[in-house]
């Protein structure tokens, strides 16, 4: 059996590219929690909201969002641990009829759901930022052969090929749906619930929740030869994903690691990236092999460019000049 070349073996490595909202963020598109929270369409669907004069009115999501948005002091929220957060605390014993209590949360849900979707539809792409670093991690990733991308977000990754110079061959994966066909899935990972009425907001029972795509993430994590996280927080809402593989990573007995490059934004974002590392590894996140590029932070831009030209040039299929003499050994 011939064996490849040692050349040949640094090309067409296996990645697997994971981008989070950040990856957004650095294009310079305003799709986060907060946007949404500060924006007039999430005024417009909380206004319509008390249009219905209920007693069940203080279920109403809208205004439990508000809330703990205002009660931050900091202007940030992450809507799926809020309504975690809501889910595993609402109290509806003081109810009489449950059954249409459990009803109006499940219909205010909805319209967060569809508050969303509709904001994020209405994002403006014009505005790019051609020279972030997304676009020049998208462009690095979109030569690879042997890549997959699993997009976290609700963007189309599409409407950013002219931005690329064409359309990746690579596949997509959208674990969260798309807003192509309105099928964005919101909520939160398994958890336990004191009413199991509640667990509509359980991702998984969305009627748009893929399965499959749930194990392939899985499937691709433990084939890999390399990992790319782009933005993402790795945040408790999604540690169902991720906490297998990096268990498996840090009891490996292997000595040699797969290295897993995340970029964050600066030192802040890379700490509380290490900390929810840290609450799916028992705090063994130090025997893992990543490296951290820092978008604002201590990476400098020469540095960041040379990462992704290596980064192509690792995921790039080997070419041989019809001229060159190979040998195999």
């Amino acid at each position: 059996m011939f064996k490849i070349s040692k050349i040949q073996a640094l090309h067409d490595r296996k990645l697997l590219a994971i981008i989070g909202n950040g990856f957004d963020l650095d294009l310079g598109l305003k799709t986060s929690y907060k946007d949404f929270m500060l924006s007039q369409i999430f005024d417009d669907y909380r206004e319509k909201s008390h249009l219905e004069t209920t007693q069940y009115g203080h279920l109403n999501l809208f205004d439990y969002l508000q809330d703990r948005f205002d009660g931050n002091d900091k202007q940030w929220i992450d809507v799926e641990i809020e309504l975690r957060e809501f889910a595993k605390n609402v109290d509806l014993s003081e109810y009489e009829n449950k059954k249409e209590a459990t009803g109006y949360i499940e219909k205010s849900f909805n319209q967060v759901r569809f508050a969303l979707c509709e904001y994020l539809s209405m994002i403006d792409y014009s505005s790019i930022n051609i020279n972030s670093t997304a676009i020049l991690a998208l462009k690095a990733v979109s030569r690879g052969r042997n890549c997959a991308i699993y997009n976290f977000n609700y963007t189309d990754l599409g409407r950013l090929n002219e931005r690329i110079g064409g359309s990746p061959s690579l596949p997509v994966y959208n674990i969260h749906g798309t807003l192509k066909d309105k099928s964005i899935v919101l909520g939160f990972e398994k958890t336990a619930l004191q009413y199991t009425e509640l667990d509509f907001m359980i991702k998984y029972q969305s009627d748009s929740y893929q399965t499959s795509t749930d194990k392939d993430i899985r499937k691709d994590l433990d084939e890999a030869e390399e990992i790319l996280i782009f933005g993402h927080t790795l945040g408790c809402t999604d540690h169902s994903y991720f906490q297998k593989f990096f268990q498996r990573e840090v009891y490996s007995l292997s000595a040699k690691r797969i290295p897993i490059s995340i970029v964050t934004f600066d030192t802040k974002s890379r700490r509380l990236i290490n900390r929810e590392i840290n609450k799916m590894t028992d705090n063994e996140a130090d025997m893992l092999n990543i490296n951290y590029i820092q978008t604002h932070g201590n990476t400098s831009q020469a540095d960041i460019h040379d990462f992704f030209s290596r980064l192509e040039k690792r995921i790039t299929p080997f070419h041989v000049p019809s001229n060159a003499r190979v040998s195999f050994w």
